[in-house]
C-alpha cells in the first residue's frame, strides 16, 4: 500500500487491485494567507448579520464576564470589509465609560438570528491598555491617526494586518443615509448593512424610492455600487444604471430572506460579484466622460 497526497486529500493506493481511498487532510493545512484550515472553516461558518441588530449586543470574554456592549461598527468602504467593532467598557475594570475599537476578526460569534453571542478573547490587562476614546470625542475615521493606534496595539508584530488603505465609515452614519443617482435625483436610502465577523464581508441593503421601484422594496448591493463623498453633508451616489439593477431580487421590508441559508449565500455571492463588475464599468465610463 502506498500513500499519495493530492490537493486537500490523502489517498491510500492498494495494489495489485489498483484502487484508492481518499480522505480530506485537515490538520496543518494552510492557505496562501497563512491561515489554518480550522480558521478558514470558522470564517466560513460565521453568520451574516444585520448591523442594526448587532449594535447594542453584549460582549463577554471566554470566562463569561461582561465586557460591555457593541456601540457601533466601522466599515472599510474601500475594501468592503467590517474593520472594527466599537464597544463600551461600561466601567469594567475601572476604565470608566470609554469606547474602544477592536478588530472584528478578534470576535467569535455564535447563535441563531436574534440570539447572537459575541465573545472577545482579550486578556484583561490588554483591555486596560488598549487605545480608547471618550464617548463625546469620537475619532475621525477618515484619518489614519486612531486606526493606526488600534492596529499597532493589536498587531504589534504582524504588520500585514494593519489597515493603511480604504476609507473607514461607521455603520451608524451609513444606515439611513440618502442615496442619489448620477443625475442627483433621489434613488433611495441605505436601509441596512449586512456584516460577517468571520470573513469581514459587508454589503448594503438599499431601500429604493418609488420612482425607481413602485413596490418600494429592498435590494442587496455591494458597497462598490456607491460613491461615498468626503463631506458628511453630501449624499451618497449610486454608480449603477437603473436598467442594470435586477429588481427581481428585491424583497419586502417585513419579509427578509434567511441570510444564512447556504443556497441563498452562494447565490448572493455570485450576484454581488456581478454587480461589482458592473459598478466598476460604470465608474470607468463616468470617469472617461468627465
Amino acid at each position: 500500500m502506498q500513500f499519495k497526497r493530492t490537493k486537500g486529500l490523502l489517498c491510500a493506493v492498494f495494489a495489485p487491485v489498483a484502487f484508492a481511498v481518499c480522505v480530506p487532510v485537515l490538520a496543518q493545512n494552510v492557505d496562501t494567507a497563512g491561515k489554518s484550515t480550522q480558521q478558514i472553516q470558522s470564517q466560513a461558518m460565521a453568520p451574516d448579520m444585520r448591523a442594526s441588530k448587532v449594535i447594542g449586543k453584549q460582549v463577554k470574554n471566554p470566562q463569561g464576564e461582561n465586557l460591555g456592549k457593541i456601540e457601533d461598527l466601522v466599515i472599510n468602504v474601500g475594501t468592503e470589509k467590517l474593520q472594527y467593532a466599537v464597544i463600551s467598557s461600561g466601567g469594567f475594570l475601572g476604565m470608566g465609560d470609554k469606547l474602544f475599537a477592536y478588530p472584528a476578526e478578534l470576535f467569535k460569534t455564535s447563535g441563531a438570528e436574534g440570539k447572537e453571542e459575541f465573545v472577545l478573547a482579550v486578556d484583561k490587562e490588554q483591555l486596560k491598555k488598549a487605545p480608547g476614546f471618550e464617548r463625546n470625542s469620537k475619532p475621525n475615521w477618515s484619518l489614519n491617526t486612531y486606526r493606526s493606534q488600534v492596529d499597532s496595539f493589536f498587531y504589534k508584530e504582524d504588520t500585514t494586518k494593519r489597515t493603511t488603505t480604504g476609507r473607514l465609515m461607521s455603520a451608524s452614519d451609513l444606515i439611513g443615509k440618502d442615496v442619489n443617482d448620477r443625475a442627483a435625483h433621489s434613488a433611495g436610502e441605505i436601509e441596512e448593512l449586512v456584516v460577517n465577523f468571520g470573513n469581514g464581508r459587508t454589503y448594503a441593503v438599499l431601500d429604493f424610492d418609488k420612482a425607481w421601484n413602485p413596490d418600494d422594496k429592498l435590494l442587496a448591493l455591494p458597497l462598490s455600487a456607491f460613491t461615498f463623498p468626503g463631506r458628511p453633508d453630501i449624499d451618497i451616489f449610486l454608480n449603477l444604471q437603473r436598467e442594470k439593477i435586477d429588481m427581481a431580487r428585491s424583497f419586502d421590508e417585513n419579509n427578509w430572506p434567511n441570510l444564512n441559508d447556504a443556497k441563498y449565500r452562494s447565490d448572493l455571492s455570485n450576484y454581488l460579484s456581478s454587480m461589482q463588475q458592473q459598478s466598476d464599468n460604470t465608474g470607468r465610463s463616468s470617469g472617461a466622460s468627465k
